[in-house]
């Protein structure tokens, strides 16, 4: 039975594995219980690339969730400090108005 991929194996080694696993295949050259384990392989390095591209999936999403947060936050403040100018400036007030200069 073919062992389990090694958990620190990278997506492009993982890749790079199955691609080979398939030439070998392809070639017709092994014999059908070699075929076969190479089969087993190919499943479970396909089945550790899914999880990885799972686990990168889940990462980017949370890290669009903080961004958006973040931004929001920004526009937030925009908001609020708008307000509080447009709250504490009175042209009346202000003999030089918005346009003066110095």
């Amino acid at each position: 039975m073919a062992k389990k991929p090694d958990k620190k194996l990278t997506y492009e080694q993982a890749i790079a594995s199955l691609e080979q696993l398939i030439e070998e295949i392809e070639s017709g050259d092994a014999g059908l219980e070699q075929t076969l384990e190479s089969y087993e392989k190919g499943v479970k390095l396909i089945s550790h690339c899914r999880s990885i591209l799972e686990r990168v999936e889940k990462r980017m999403t949370e890290l669009k969730v903080q961004d958006q947060a973040m931004e929001s936050d920004d526009t937030d403040e925009v908001v609020e400090a708008d307000a509080d100018f447009e709250d504490g400036w009175n042209a009346e007030d202000d003999q030089r108005g918005p346009n003066a200069h110095g």
